[in-house]
């Protein structure tokens, strides 16, 4: 059953015990339905976030959620459920740069307990799959921002091209990668340092301290390359709250064998 919207406004998937419901992004903060998302989603983040950072409480506030939940350009979202519980979000919107266009993902989280089940995998790859269908595409380009060694770890195996790599650290990226994040950077990252030999936002969550990982917070990826990668660019140890930028591309064929996997 869903736990926000009847379609058509929604459309639900199961995923194993899991129930995610996937519908646009419109907060309204008149809303209570929009009301009731926002404070779902602050819990997630809370939960995903406790003991990792310096700030109390931790994760997003609910303020700062709602909006990145506003109506945007072609942007959509997920939230995964058990029972009445919400236990994963994910969430994307197109956006568009001097140099290209490109789908952005806004935020992806899942509560600790749940984690390495496939939610946030089958959520970013069906909202890909979706937006590539509606816009009768069959590549995009994907950007993807975190300063957690588990995203970029995840990013660094499904996307094309994608820049920085961890795996290959000798390689360029290629010229209309580098030139959309260039671009992306210039319109909004003002007033932040970006290394664009890395790209990486320095000092980011400074200001932020409820998202900024304490020097042994950042959760560890399954290889230490990547590990190591995001201790060495993203300074963990001095607690400067910075954050990686990665662009790539993501194909039909790519996200649609992702999902493909989940059926069988």
């Amino acid at each position: 059953m869903p736990l926000y919207f009847l379609p058509p406004i929604s459309r639900v998937v199961s995923l194993k015990k899991f129930s995610l419901e996937f519908f646009p992004c419109r907060y309204n903060k008149n809303e209570p339905v929009w009301q009731k998302i926002c404070r779902d989603v602050t819990g997630i983040s809370r939960q995903t976030h406790a003991g990792r950072v310096k700030g109390d409480p931790p994760g997003y506030p609910e303020a700062r959620l709602a909006r990145y939940l506003v109506e945007a350009e072609d942007a959509w979202m997920a939230i995964a459920s058990e029972g009445d519980e919400a236990v994963g979000f994910g969430a994307v919107k197109r956006v568009s740069t001097s140099a290209a266009s490109a789908l952005y993902i806004i935020l992806s989280l899942v509560v600790p307990k749940y984690q390495g089940q496939g939610i946030s995998t089958f959520i970013l790859a069906s909202l890909v799959y979706d937006y590539l269908l509606r816009h009768d595409l069959d590549e995009t380009f994907l950007i993807v921002e975190s300063p957690n060694p588990a995203v970029v770890g995840k990013m660094t195996s499904i996307l094309i091209d994608v820049y920085p790599n961890p795996r290959q650290r000798s390689q360029e990226p290629k010229a209309d990668v580098f030139g959309l994040a260039m671009a992306f950077a210039n319109d909004h990252y003002q007033g932040h340092v970006f290394d664009n030999t890395v790209f990486v936002v320095r000092d980011w969550y400074l200001d932020s301290p409820q998202l900024l990982y304490k020097a042994a917070g950042a959760p560890l990826y399954g290889d230490k390359v990547i590990n190591a990668f995001c201790a060495e660019n993203l300074r963990y140890a001095e607690e400067r709250g910075d954050k990686l930028l990665m662009v790539g591309r993501a194909n039909k064929k790519l996200a649609k064998n992702i999902l493909g996997l989940f059926s069988q």
